[in-house]
């Protein structure tokens, strides 16, 4: 998909031009980095698939963040509550948009109205739209006045993007997402089907990124992305596959850069329709909770790690990291066992099996590929027989929200270092749109889990207890199967310097080797 900068963007790159430029010149630094795939958009609100994700959070800003266990003010300077069902947010001063617009307490206002009511939005939540009362004290103070409890709301704030809202009000959706105006460190300078580029922004309120300029090339086969580092071309590989690594290590003008990583493979049945599109059946076997207990122990994921990922990655027994607030670890990854497998689909009427096709990432994760291979030989020898469609980040999203699957097999990154936000985003289900969640599953019991948590009071200790009766129901629906957790694999320059690593890659982390000396 080919996206030209419209009218809009040319319009902003001028007036940033205007407010970055200064006299003294000096030699521009720039970080050529590779992606197998480009970001569906740069809305930020409306996806959180991973290569958008990337993009987009060096782009825009949430007014709050929420790690280790805290509220972190981002784009807010403070809060008080000033009663039990008021607080009152100080808006951070002196923050400017790549428009050059200063951030003030209506640009707040319209990022969270958006983020409520839009049909766009993955944070659509009118029942808080229709109880949250705003208030503009100021110019850079806001009151909340909410009727249910504040953890809601400050998990939403915690999560929200900040746009202009001169932008918002001017412009469509279909225009915002072509020509993104944030308050982050970088800014969207061009665009094609081939290269993204993103230049220092000179005006940020904070420290300032190191890089001047981002570009980012699309190289969808891994094996084009290492020529491509050895010639010199790109800096940055993100994902090494294992088998890799030892060539690699030969060559002197690289760092191999090992992290613990917060990607989580796993994949999900659809249990919800009566009848499934990628199921050659009348009735969709997955809604049978037997079907997709055999499906999950049918699968050897120790035995996959060992051999594709020569042990580099964590068995899953939850689709979290072992790390996070609120892991279960009373869980234990899920049995490998053919014969209950067999079993299973006898007692639930399938003792031949039954043919479907399961969508499966390819070029995105560390070794998705062989994954899908490796299940489908699993599904083989308890009588199933699987198709496995292979595509790239767009055209597999795109067929999801088409709700054109029957299963499929990826992986997400954690948004955090708190477990509940991935359970949450995999398990629940409203009328309006999952995270996660794209079939739509429904479980009962931990429909209503979920909505006594969101109603306890901000305290990791009182959640606690909450959280993990919520990860073991989880996983007794079968609705998800979690694999394992990849350690990330990078390939940098040894021109550059990571100097920290988050949980999503932030362009601002890296610098010159020069720089530091």
């Amino acid at each position: 998909m080919q996206i030209k900068l419209q009218p809009l963007i040319l319009l902003l790159l001028l007036l940033i031009v205007t407010a970055t430029s200064c006299s003294n010149k000096q030699e521009t630094s720039e970080l050529k980095v590779a992606f197998s795939s480009f970001p569906e958009t740069f809305d930020k609100i409306t996806r959180n698939e991973h290569f958008t994700t990337l993009v987009n959070s060096n782009i825009f800003e949430y007014f709050l963040e929420y790690e280790h266990s805290t509220f972190k003010p981002i784009l807010t300077s403070g809060w008080l509550n000033s009663s039990d069902s008021t607080i009152v947010f100080k808006i951070r001063e002196g923050v400017h948009f790549h428009n050059g617009k200063l951030l003030d307490s209506q640009d707040v206002i319209e990022s969270l109205n958006r983020a409520l009511n839009s049909d766009v939005s993955l944070m659509k939540d009118p029942q808080m739209a229709e109880e949250l009362i705003c208030r503009i004290i100021d110019k850079f103070s806001i009151e909340f006045t909410y009727k249910s409890d504040f953890k809601s709301l400050m998990f939403t704030l915690a999560g929200l993007p900040i746009y202009n809202s001169e932008i918002l009000s001017q412009f469509t959706d279909d225009e915002i997402a072509k020509n993104p105006v944030g308050t982050g460190k970088y800014y969207l300078s061009s665009n094609n089907d081939s290269l993204i580029v993103l230049e220092k922004f000179n005006r940020y309120w904070g420290e300032p990124a190191s890089i001047d300029k981002i570009k980012i090339f699309k190289i969808k086969e891994r094996a084009d992305q290492l020529n491509a580092a050895y010639n010199g071309k790109i800096d940055l590989l993100m994902d090494l596959p294992v088998n890799e690594v030892k060539t690699l290590q030969k060559r002197s003008s690289f760092n191999i850069i090992e992290k613990t990583g917060n990607i989580v493979m796993y994949m999900m049945l659809d249990a919800r329709r009566s009848k499934s599109p990628m199921i050659d059946l009348e009735q969709n076997p997955f809604t049978d909770i037997r079907v997709r207990k055999a499906i999950a122990h049918s699968i050897d994921t120790h035995t996959f790690v060992s051999r594709y990922l020569q042990y580099s990655a964590i068995v899953l027994s939850q689709p979290s990291l072992p790390e996070s607030n609120g892991f279960n670890h009373s869980l234990t990854p899920i049995e490998y066992n053919p014969d209950t497998s067999s079993k299973l689909l006898k007692e639930a009427g399938y003792l031949n099996g039954f043919n479907l096709t399961i969508d499966c990432i390819q070029n995105k994760y560390p070794m998705d590929y062989e994954l899908g291979e490796f299940i489908k030989n699993s599904l083989k020898n308890i009588g199933i027989t699987a198709e496995i469609c292979y595509n790239n980040s767009e055209s597999f999203y795109n067929k999801l929200s088409e709700s054109n699957s029957s299963a499929y097999i990826t992986g997400f990154r954690n948004p955090g270092d708190y477990s509940f936000f991935s359970i949450f985003g995999l398990y629940h289900h409203d009328e309006n749109k999952g995270l996660l969640n794209r079939f739509g599953n429904v479980d009962n019991e931990l429909k209503i889990l979920f909505d006594n948590h969101i109603d306890l009071e901000i305290d990791p200790e009182l959640n606690e207890e909450a959280v993990l009766k919520i990860a073991e129901v989880a996983q007794n629906t079968f609705f998800v199967i979690p694999l394992y957790a990849p350690k990330e694999l990078y390939l940098l320059s040894d021109k550059f310097v990571w100097n920290q690593f988050s949980h999503t890659i932030n362009f601002s982390d890296f610098s010159r080797k020069d720089d530091k000396q």
